[in-house]
């Protein structure tokens, strides 16, 4: 189903969802974030892994990730996107920030 958390998350595993997500927090893991909907992001993300998404990735923070950023529809950053893999989206690209 849907998460929707208010706070913020640490796990040091995988973060994984079968619904939509939602975050007014910060995210951060050892591992993957994946979600097989929409995510939306008003905080940061920050993951050791990848961020892989079925759905559209709205973010008003960052998105840092030592893997790939993954996402089959678009990705909104207000923030930065910083990954040490690859940004592949069949989708847009717009971010307020710096791609690095």
């Amino acid at each position: 189903g849907d998460v929707c958390c208010h706070g913020n998350v640490r796990y040091p595993g995988n973060v994984r969802c079968h619904g939509n997500m939602r975050y007014s927090g910060n995210v951060r893991c050892h591992g993957d974030v994946r979600c097989h909907g929409n995510v939306r992001y008003d905080g940061n993300v920050r993951c050791h892994g990848n961020v892989r998404c079925h759905g559209d990735v709205r973010c008003h923070g960052d998105v840092r990730c030592h893997g790939d950023v993954r996402c089959h529809g678009n990705v909104r950053c207000h923030g930065d996107v910083r990954c040490h893999g690859n940004v592949r989206c069949p989708g847009n690209v717009r971010y307020h920030g710096n791609m690095r």
